[in-house]
Order: C-alpha cells, then sequence, then structure tokens
C-alpha cells in the first residue's frame, strides 16, 4: 500500500476523530505484513473508549475521498504486504 501511494486514515464513528496514517511508522512497529483490512484500533481522544476503522484513498483517485478498509483486500494488493 505505501509503494503504491495510498493514503490512509483512522475515524472514530462515535466521537468523529480523523486521523491521518503514517505508514512508514506503521510499517517500521509492525512490519511490512500488517494488513489493515479490516481492522480497527482503540480511539485516541481522551474519554472515549470505542473503536477506529481504517480508510483510504486508492492511487490515482481524488485526495480527500475516503473509503472504508473492507476485511477483503482489493486484487491489486498482494495480500498482506502493507510496504
Amino acid at each position: 500500500m505505501r509503494q503504491r501511494g495510498w493514503v490512509v486514515m483512522a475515524r472514530c464513528q462515535a466521537c468523529q476523530l480523523d486521523l491521518r496514517i503514517d505508514l512508514d511508522l506503521v510499517v517500521r512497529l509492525n512490519g511490512p505484513d500488517l494488513v489493515l483490512f479490516g481492522k480497527s484500533c482503540r480511539c485516541r481522544r481522551m474519554g472515549c473508549s470505542e473503536r477506529m476503522i481504517f480508510m483510504g484513498t486508492p492511487p490515482g483517485q481524488q485526495t480527500g475521498l475516503f473509503w472504508t478498509l473492507l476485511e477483503q483486500a482489493p486484487r491489486t494488493l498482494e495480500a498482506g504486504v502493507l510496504a
């Protein structure tokens, strides 16, 4: 995803917090085999105990439009590779 130019963010559906995800940092901390499709993480806003979903903009698409990263990765990606 990173090498192909995806833009990734996380959104809390409870408090509407949006965070841009640094894929370089994610790869450095978790390794290149981490898959964000179908995953969630805890909300980073103080006092919010909900989960954030990952959303992405594929390469070549209009910047600022994000789609939920569903459980199945698009066929254009090798399964399980962020790098």
